[in-house]
Order: C-alpha cells, then structure tokens, then sequence
C-alpha cells in the first residue's frame, strides 16, 4: 500500500510539474515555461514565423512571453531554439520520472520509499551557450 501511495504521488507531483509548472533556464538569456501549454503557444508561433518568412523577404519577430510574463522579440531560428529546449526539458522530465519510478519499485522497505525525495527541476540550458 505505500509503494501505491508513493507512486500516487509521483504521478501527482508529474502531472502537476508537466501541466503547470514546468520552467527552464534558455539559451536565450531567460527563463520560460516549459509545460504542456508552453510547447502548445511556441509550437504555433513557429508555425506563424515560419508562414510569415514565406511570405516576406525580411525576418518578422514576435513577441514571446517569458515565465515572468516579460516579452521578448524572436524570430524563428529562436523560436526553433525555445522549441527544442521545451521538446528536450520534457524528454528529461520522463526520464525522472521513469527513474523514480524504478526507485519506488525497488525499494524493499518503507524507510526506502519514505527517502525517495520526488522533485522535478528545471533544466539550465543557459550553460550551454
């Protein structure tokens, strides 16, 4: 029964990061949400970038909210940057919860499973630029 309650609240604690709550630190210098609705909103304005270049000559930027709700002007290479950094931060978040989920399965004791801390971070890919 606890090992059902501990993977209750992996399941909770999952949904509640990739639906709401998700952040990450870009490459472009700010931090953006990275939830379900973030990969919704920049897939579409990739779509909107990517139909405006093909109908101009010059590059069009648009406004993309931050996870502070500041704007900041991107064209579509990166959009493209934010999409994959949205695509990469999901990925990483499944493979967390796919490791505690082993964890969970693995602990043989209550002591075990009270020590699995379920916590889901954002990823920084700030380092990387």
């Amino acid at each position: 029964e606890a090992r059902k309650e501990k993977m209750r609240a992996l399941d909770s604690a999952f949904t509640s990061w990739y639906n709401d709550g998700a952040t990450l630190k870009s490459s472009l210098g700010f931090e953006a949400d990275s939830d379900s609705r973030a990969n919704q909103d920049v897939n579409g304005l990739v779509t909107a970038a990517e139909a405006m270049a093909a109908a101009e000559t010059a590059e069009t930027k648009l406004t993309f909210m931050d996870a502070n709700n500041e704007g900041h002007q991107v064209g579509l290479a990166e959009l493209k940057t934010l999409q994959l950094e949205i695509i990469q931060a999901g990925n990483a978040a499944y493979q967390e919860k796919w490791k505690l989920r082993a964890a969970i399965e693995a602990a043989t004791t209550k002591e075990e499973l009270d020590a699995i801390e379920i916590v889901f971070q954002p990823l920084d890919f700030s380092k990387a630029a």
